[in-house]
């Protein structure tokens, strides 16, 4: 007689009761709201990588590159090679992104590029806006001399009478575009703090052997400016005690000694002494 019981090696285990049908009813709309959520994900997130994709062609694709170039602030002789060369880099990226490392290396080569900003000219231009170098004195040495910028890069060559001071070099100017040593940064630091009217009668300031820093003015006397530091309150002082002279005294003075600024000194056919900018003349 076979068993039909539990112990019955061909019965089925037995199941437990069937759930209530609440119950059953909340398992099947957990179940469908967990599907739906899944559906919802990767639909999100389709959308989503559909979405970088078009944000990516418009930033980097045809439809927004870049036509045209606009220049501002550059009225040096060679602004058309200037615009030329920042429609090339800037037809290499969109308005949404523009190339503004390849504007700033193709504008890297022309002197007179102090420094530039790029600007959206909607829909599908770039302006980019110039901030022109000034030039400060000429440096010379031998027959050359260029002008040159604050920064101590080398504008142009020097082409008559600019009207700035001059820095006397011990070896040869740099092409334009290049920069003068960095031991060259005092004398400029002098020329950019004085008056301008001052700062045009430097003439062959230069740095000696010696580490002392010496000059003249144009029609004027000697300048000893000592080491290479505090040179902005030198140049201060210069005005100040030029400011104190009189056409006569200037004509009559050999040097004018700034070494230090608080205290400078006019030697010659009279010795002054000026402090706090009033000066006194002594036997």
């Amino acid at each position: 007689m076979s068993g039909t019981g539990p112990a019955g090696g061909g019965s089925r285990p037995a199941r437990g009761p069937a759930p209530h049908p609440a119950v059953a009813a909340r398992r099947r709309t957990v179940a469908r709201e967990q599907a739906r959520r899944r559906r919802s994900g990767a639909v999100l997130l389709l959308g989503t990588a559909a979405a970088i994709a078009l944000l990516y062609w418009l930033a980097t694709g045809p439809l927004l590159a870049v036509h045209g170039v606009s220049l501002r602030g550059y009225d040096r002789p060679d602004a058309p090679e200037l615009r030329a060369a920042l429609e090339r880099a800037g037809e290499s990226g969109t308005v949404i992104s523009p190339p503004v490392g390849r504007i700033r290396a193709a504008a890297a080569s022309f002197p007179w590029v102090e420094s530039l900003s790029v600007g959206r000219a909607w829909p599908r231009g770039l302006t980019v806006t110039i901030v022109q170098a000034r030039p400060l004195a000429v440096a010379a040495a031998g027959d050359r001399a260029v002008v040159v910028a604050a920064s101590g890069r080398v504008l142009e060559e020097r082409q008559g009478n600019v009207g700035l001071g001059w820095i006397r070099l011990g070896e040869a100017p740099p092409a334009p575009g290049g920069r003068l040593a960095a031991d060259q940064a005092a004398l400029l630091g002098f020329l950019g703090a004085a008056e301008p009217a001052v700062a045009k009668r430097v003439r062959a300031l230069q740095l000696g052997r010696d580490g002392m820093v010496t000059g003249r003015l144009d029609g004027g006397p000697e300048l000893r400016l000592g080491s290479p530091e505090r040179m902005e309150a030198k140049a201060v002082a210069l005005g100040l005690v030029l400011k104190s002279l009189s056409p006569e005294e200037e004509a009559a003075a050999d040097y004018i000694t700034l070494v230090t600024p608080e205290n400078p000194a006019v030697g010659g056919g009279a010795t002054t002494t000026a402090e706090d900018g009033a000066a006194t003349l002594d036997e």
